[in-house]
């Protein structure tokens, strides 16, 4: 019993200790999510797909699990990274602002429907098809 209260200990410290944020779209839009550092740094930008969850690293977390993107070169902020604010954006038309959370910490889930702002897309625009018979006089 004393193994598994110390692995799960381990687990979430080491969890911790990585600098960066789940991002879910809990919502029926696609969504961007920009995630920015409290000195300004643009930590990324992620696409998110409705009930899609993906996980943004700031470079003090570049452990890099799945081995995608580029590593960037370690850089000592002077000022610090957190609380990181992240902006959702609508895809459809002129990338509107869906709703922004200011103050997230290190490790956070952040669910786009719980941020504050508009929280609506405008859907996208179907065309209109008609029968042919509709265009046929009599």
């Amino acid at each position: 019993m004393r193994y598994i209260f110390s692995c799960l200990f381990v687990f979430l410290f080491s969890q911790s200790a990585f600098s960066g944020v789940y991002l879910y779209n809990n919502t029926p839009f696609i969504l961007n999510a920009k995630v920015m550092a409290a000195n300004g740094t643009n930590i990324g930008e992620k696409q998110l797909q409705p009930e899609e969850t993906k996980y943004l690293e700031d470079q003090l977390g570049s452990s890099n699990p799945v081995g995608t993107g580029d590593q960037k070169l370690f850089e000592n902020y002077k000022d610090s990274m957190t609380p990181y604010q992240v902006f959702w954006y609508c895809t459809e038309g002129d990338q509107t602002l869906y709703a922004m959370c200011t103050t997230v910490s290190a490790g956070a889930t952040v669910l786009a429907a719980s941020c504050s702002g508009p929280c609506y897309c405008q859907p996208p625009k179907k065309e209109k098809k008609q029968a042919e018979e509709s265009y046929k006089s009599d």
